[in-house]
Order: C-alpha cells, then structure tokens, then sequence
C-alpha cells in the first residue's frame, strides 16, 4: 500500500520556558498541508527501509525504523518499507516526525496487529515530542513540550506559499539560541485559534506567529528577507515554521498564492518555493479507510 505523510505548519509558536529536563514549555497551533512524503510498504520477510536518492536516510536511526522496530515490539515481523522524500530535512515542516507517525499507524493495519490510538499515541511521545500531533492531523493547539494536542474543529482551506532555503537549520541549535535571547510571547496562539474558529482569512493573517523568528533571524537574516518578500507578494501574513528554516505566507486564493510564488521565484532563484494548501481531518481519515480496505483485500 503507498499512503501519504503530509508536512505541517506552525500557524503559531509560543516558546514558553526551559524546562527543568531540557525540554521547553510552548503553546501553538499546528497544521497539515498538501506537501508530504510518501510510504510504500509490501510484504517481507525482513524489515527494511529504502529512501530513493537518499541512501543516507536509509539507516537504523531513520524515525521510520525506530517506529516500526517500537511497534514490532522484538516481534520478528517483517515489511519492505520505501520512503520518497518530499519534504525538506531541517526545515521545520515536521518530515520525520510525519513518516513515523504514518509508519505506525500503517504498519499497525499491515501487521494486524490491532493496537489502540492511546498505545500509539504513547509509541509516538516516547519517539518525538511532535510525533503524537501526527496521529491526529488537521488543525490543532498543542501545549507542554508539544505532546498535549489539541483537535480544532475547523477545517477551512487555506493556501500558502512556502519558501525553502538552500539550508536546513538545527532545532537544537534554534532552542539553544532562543534560551539566550528569549522573546516574550505575543498570544498568536489565541488569535489564531480565533481567526480559525471564525475562518477569516484576513484575520489570520494577521494572527500568524512564533517567537522563535528573532534569535534565529539574527543568525540567518535572509530568512527575515524572504519573509518579507512573502509579505511584498500580497500575502496576508508571514512566519517561520517551527524552528526554520521553511518560511511561509498565507494567500487569499490559490491564484494569488501561485501568482507570487512566480514573483517571488524571479527574484529569488536560489530559494525552492511550494504552493500547499491545507490538509483536513475528514481527508486524512479518508486515506485511512482506503488502506484498511486494501489491507483486508490482501489479507483474503
């Protein structure tokens, strides 16, 4: 079966504080978009990953292994599991973190294994702090070190305009330069969560933050520069997602959204620009009933 693990945005990031075991307290909103990897499993009876054009990522320490040999639980089961990478490493898009979510869920069903949400829920905390958010999908707050989540009963779509650096940047590195010059919080949080709930765009726009762009702005400044580009392309506003490097603009319209990124693209060459649009829960639960159904048909 090939299923989709689709990247997310922070709509909004409020570092809290340094937690007492290294981890920082945070409040946000996170949401899934159009841009995603893709996960083949076929039967085997070995386990193995292949990730085409990046054998590199191919190894035990993959997020992907690590989900599928939790789940197994020293069982000796096996899956051929090919990776096809879209989205960007580093980027603050949350890749990793969605292919193992994804890789539990599916292998779940592959194996039959017949586990509840909660016990992948718990797979997913024990592997990442963001993994859990993955398992839900759509709009949702998140709190404490990003594993309390949230659903948002809000399913509007929305169209942004990505751009990627030729970069990646280091989330340890970015929460080690927030703990030296930390930013107060601005509650993008809550005005997010309002402009959703009322599913102004305008309004939205307006509410988009994280106050981790600062410190990590000084290091990077040409991140401050796409974002403004972003901004000087009509969008309604303008982030960094999660820890960078991924900036992002949100469009009125999937015209506007594409009209820019060819405006932008002029003027920025080095830069790869992606046109997403938001991911709902009703069409994640989709893909899910779709690959039961292929899993009961191989199991006959």
């Amino acid at each position: 079966m090939q299923l989709k693990a689709y990247a997310k945005l922070n709509l909004a990031l409020e570092i809290l504080s340094r937690r007492d075991d290294g981890f920082h307290d945070l409040v946000g909103v996170m949401q899934t978009i159009s841009l995603a990897d893709t996960l083949s499993i076929q039967r085997s009876d070995t386990l193995s990953l292949a990730v085409p054009g990046h054998r590199e990522l191919a190894g035990d320490d993959n997020l992907v292994m690590k989900a599928a040999k939790l789940l197994a639980g020293g069982q000796a089961l096996g899956a051929q599991i090919i990776l096809t990478k879209k989205i960007p490493h580093g980027a603050g898009l949350g890749g990793g973190s969605a292919d193992a979510a994804l890789t539990l869920m599916a292998l779940n069903e592959f194996w039959n294994l017949g586990h509840s949400h909660q016990h992948l829920w718990d797979l997913a905390q024990s592997l990442g702090s963001d993994i859990p958010f993955f398992l839900t999908g759509g709009s949702a707050s998140v709190a404490g070190r990003g594993e309390i989540i949230k659903p948002l009963p809000y399913d509007g779509e929305y169209w942004f305009v990505l751009i990627q650096p030729p970069f990646s940047i280091s989330t340890a590195w970015a929460y080690q330069a927030f703990d030296k010059k930390p930013q107060p919080s601005s509650g993008s949080t809550e005005k997010v969560v309002e402009a959703l709930a009322r599913a102004d765009a305008l309004k939205l726009g307006l509410a988009l933050g994280n106050n981790m762009e600062g410190p990590v702005f000084v290091q990077y400044p040409q991140l401050a520069q796409y974002k403004q580009a972003l901004l000087n392309a009509g969008a309604l506003g303008a982030a960094m997602s999660g820890s960078g490097s991924t900036i992002f603009g949100l469009f009125a319209s999937k015209k506007d959204a594409q009209a820019a990124r060819c405006r932008i693209l002029e003027l920025r060459p080095e830069v790869e620009i992606n046109v997403v649009r938001t991911v709902g829960r009703e069409e994640l639960r989709e893909q899910e009933k779709a690959w039961q159904v292929e899993n009961l048909r191989r199991r006959e």
